[in-house]
C-alpha cells in the first residue's frame, strides 16, 4: 500500500523564506541514521504517515526540511525501516530539572 501526500500546508509554507528555507526551529525526525525537520505545523500530520507506513507497511511521502532547512521529499518504505524517532523536545535550554553535560 502507497500512502501519499498532499504539499506541506500553508502554515508550514509560512515557516520557509522566499528561497523555500525553514526558518524557524522545528522538530526532528530521524530515520534509521539520518535526521530530518518537521515543521511544527506537520508534525501530526507526519506522525499519522509514519505509524500508518510501519504498521501497514507501505511507502509514506513526507514532507521534510534537510539539515539545511531546504525543503524535501522522504520516501518513508514502512517495510524496510528500522528505526523511526520523532523529536518533539527541540528545546536547547536545561530544564531545572536536567543537568547539562
Amino acid at each position: 500500500m502507497t500512502q501519499t501526500t498532499a504539499p506541506p500546508t500553508a502554515a508550514a509554507a509560512d515557516n520557509t523564506n522566499h528561497e523555500g528555507v525553514c526558518t524557524v526551529n522545528s522538530k526532528k525526525i530521524i530515520v534509521d541514521r539520518s535526521e530530518w525537520v518537521i515543521a511544527d505545523a506537520d508534525v501530526e500530520t507526519v506522525r499519522t504517515q509514519i505509524r500508518t507506513a510501519m504498521s501497514e507497511g507501505g511507502v509514506a511521502e513526507l514532507a521534510l526540511f534537510d539539515g539545511d532547512k531546504r525543503p524535501v521529499t522522504v520516501y518513508l518504505n514502512g517495510k524496510t525501516v528500522g528505526t523511526v524517532v520523532v523529536d518533539l523536545d527541540t528545546d536547547s535550554n536545561p530544564r531545572p530539572s536536567e543537568l547539562s553535560g
